[in-house]
């Protein structure tokens, strides 16, 4: 007696991620951004990639109308610990560490989803109207190097 399986593929939701350069602090982005975009965005659970450490992660979704965004720094910077031989016990330094590290530049990226990702271009012209906001832009997550730190 045979059995067949049948393999089903679900296709990956359609998703737009933009850069963002600002000199603006997530928390104070991320006001920004709701009080631009009509946004209900919050803080919510640090993201763990691992020995890269955590990163904080703001939401907003709309199950009603299909829609999801969020908001997380490019880079962190963690305290690390070097043993040293010296005069003190261990030494203690600042290191930065990038989600897309062969992008340093962008301080903040946003991924939409859903309703959101159909027009990516509307967001821009609007992320770019906040002060502080230097520049934003579309990523095209198949040209980067480290495209899998983008699946979360």
């Amino acid at each position: 007696m045979s059995t067949a399986l049948k393999l089903e593929w679900e296709e990956e939701e359609e998703a737009a991620w933009l850069g963002i350069h600002s000199l603006l602090s997530d928390f104070r982005l991320a006001f920004q951004l709701n009080k631009q975009l009509g946004l209900q965005m919050s803080r919510s659970k640090d993201i763990d990639f691992g020995e890269m450490g955590l990163f904080p992660l703001f939401e907003f979704e709309d199950l009603a109308q299909d829609c999801y965004c969020c908001l997380l720094p490019n880079q962190q910077k963690q305290l690390q610990s070097n043993p040293s031989m010296g005069l003190f016990a261990e030494e203690v330094e600042w290191r930065t560490r990038y989600i897309l590290p062969e992008r340093k530049e962008i301080d903040y990226l946003i991924k939409l989803s859903g309703q959101f990702a159909v027009n990516p271009a509307g967001w821009l012209n609007k992320i770019k109207e906040i002060p502080r906001v230097i520049t934003a832009y579309h990523l095209e997550p198949n040209t980067l190097k480290s495209k899998q730190n983008l699946i979360f």
